[in-house]
């Protein structure tokens, strides 16, 4: 990936190019307690099931054991975080695409899921929980390699070993709103 400008403000992203490139956390931590992450950022092109971030086993692919956040189809107009797949009780949430920059904030935690965007939240339930992933994509999917690249920008990103609480999670979801204007 690219450090460019975004069109809009000129602020600096993070910018993939929706064909080859990807980020890799190689040594990410255990996420048995949960998991939280929040990322701000503008879809450039839509694509079927392009991967925004991920987490993923050493082999399969990585929503079957962990998860990942990723367009639905295309001409739907939605991202899904789709987790643990593989399971009797997936996690699966789908929400709307609200605009041109798009925040989201997601935990999971206990076998409970929150995902909030600019247009509210859904919530779901999941078998299990989480383990160590061997590693955290950045603009694609894995499965035996990496595969399904966004043309995505990135304005922010962080991931929390843990599911937040509601206080946390309403602390870090009005502090991004605030800083990018959303």
């Amino acid at each position: 990936p690219l450090k460019a400008t975004d069109d809009g403000a000129g602020r600096s992203v993070l910018r993939f190019d929706g064909i080859d490139d990807t980020l890799a956390v190689v040594s990410p931590p255990d996420l048995a307690a949960g998991v939280s992450l929040f990322i701000v950022f503008a879809m450039r092109t839509r694509s079927d099931f392009s991967g925004i971030v991920s987490a993923a086993a050493a082999t399969g692919v990585d929503h079957e054991g962990f998860f990942t956040l990723q367009n639905a189809s295309a001409a739907s107009g939605q991202f899904q975080w789709l987790g643990r797949s593989a399971e009797a009780d997936p996690l699966l949430i789908q929400r709307n695409d609200g605009g041109s920059i798009g925040l989201a904030v997601l935990s999971a935690g206990g076998g409970s899921a929150i995902f909030q965007d600019l247009e509210g939240q859904g919530t779901d339930t999941y078998g299990g929980p989480f383990a160590i992933p061997a590693q955290i994509i950045l603009g694609g999917h894995y499965d035996d390699g990496t595969f399904g690249y966004a043309a995505v920008d990135i304005y922010e990103l962080g991931l929390y070993a843990r599911a937040l609480t509601v206080g946390e999670r309403a602390a870090v979801y009005g502090y991004l709103r605030d800083k990018y204007e959303l």
